[in-house]
């Protein structure tokens, strides 16, 4: 019988493809021999394509991703702990982090930035007087706010303020994504996309939500899920039925595509993925959960880990990878949401917004 020196590297490698990850972890240990066969960039980058593990992660480290990973997963489905403060006279709308920050608008107008350190820190206090606050988003070149009543949009452009008036808005702007230097928002019923050029594009069905993919933009409606590109030619249609909010991330590669999840009404939640095979996309249904909650206002997805948050003041934290769920409930509806490595904020109905702290990633750590 040969011993495990004689067997060539070459086979021990073919070998840790078949491997899950914590049996492969479990083998590294084992002797130095399989340790140097098996510990391969190449191996690890394709198990992080088979859990899905954050692309932009792994392109650098894939090892590093995957211990990222697990620890993330344990963390979220651990222990937690919660604390609440009061943030707004009328409901929290929209949260959006930047940088050490967390800004948060509310129907009541007003736009504030937090920063925590032991208890939440007000640092800045905007009035705008345009009516309720519907959507925030900001990054390094871009702070949008949409508001209910005109100019239906401020918009700062790298600390700039500059003019929309061109774009004509003509209701309120409820949505906005950003991805780098480009742009999309969204009204009731018309989405306005600026890569080059601002673009407008008019819709028949209600838009819920506008999200980045690639070069092109999916927007959801009380229809189903509309592929845009730039000219706002639609390139794929798939029809959902009660679909109420969506949420979107991409698989480890970005090549392969992108999870999505879809809130139904009656508490339907659907996790899908979108593929992209040459200039075609395709939508397959993977699993999913019926929420107590009857409305599904908010969800995120990370790791495999889905938070899916509803006007009744439910909270479900769902790992779709081994089919388990947890849920919280809370006094006030939710809103809005925003997830962090660590932490989970939550915008209330009530003005409130509850942090989450997730804390049982201690003890967990792949040894690779």
């Amino acid at each position: 019988m040969p011993a495990i020196q004689d067997i060539p590297p070459e086979l021990w490698a073919m070998v840790a493809e078949h491997l899950d990850i914590k049996s492969l972890s479990l083998v590294l240990r084992s002797c130095k021999r399989l340790y140097e066969c098996m510990h391969q960039q190449r191996i690890w980058f394709q198990k992080c394509q088979e859990l899905n593990v954050d692309c932009l992660t792994l392109k650098s480290d894939p090892i590093q991703a995957l211990s990222r990973h697990m620890q993330a997963r344990a963390a979220y489905l651990g222990e937690i702990s919660t604390s609440e403060f009061s943030a707004h006279e009328h409901a929290v709308s929209s949260i959006c982090a930047f940088k050490n920050t967390i800004i948060t608008g509310s129907w009541d107008g007003s736009i504030k930035t937090f920063r925590f350190v032991n208890v939440p820190v007000l640092q800045e206090q905007h009035q705008l007087n345009a009516g309720p606050i519907h959507a925030i988003a900001q990054n390094d070149i871009w702070k949008i706010i949409g508001h209910q009543y005109p100019p239906f949009a401020h918009c700062w452009y790298r600390g700039v303020l500059v003019s929309l008036e061109h774009l004509d808005l003509q209701s309120t702007i409820q949505k906005i994504t950003l991805d780098g230097d480009s742009v999309a928002m969204a009204t009731a019923n018309h989405l306005y996309i600026k890569k080059q050029n601002w673009s407008m594009h008019s819709f028949d069905y209600g838009i819920l939500e506008i999200h980045w993919l690639g070069q092109d933009v999916l927007v959801s409606s009380t229809s189903g899920l509309h592929l845009i590109n730039e000219e706002g030619d639609v390139l794929q249609y798939w029809p959902v039925s009660g679909l109420v909010h969506t949420s979107v991330y991409p698989f480890a590669d970005s090549k392969m595509g992108y999870k999505i999840i879809c809130g139904q009404r009656q508490g339907i939640v659907q996790l899908s993925s979108l593929s992209r095979h040459s200039q075609q996309w395709t939508k397959t249904d993977l699993s999913g959960f019926t929420s107590k909650g009857t409305w599904i206002s908010v969800a995120h997805v990370c790791h495999g880990i889905v938070f899916a948050g509803s006007w009744d003041g439910i909270l479900d934290i769902w790992d779709s990878i081994n089919n388990q769920k947890k849920t919280m409930e809370f006094k006030s509806g939710i809103l809005s949401m925003h997830l962090g490595d660590d932490v989970l904020h939550i915008g209330h109905y009530n003005g409130s917004i509850t942090k989450i702290v997730f804390t049982g990633i201690s003890g967990v750590r792949l040894l690779l």
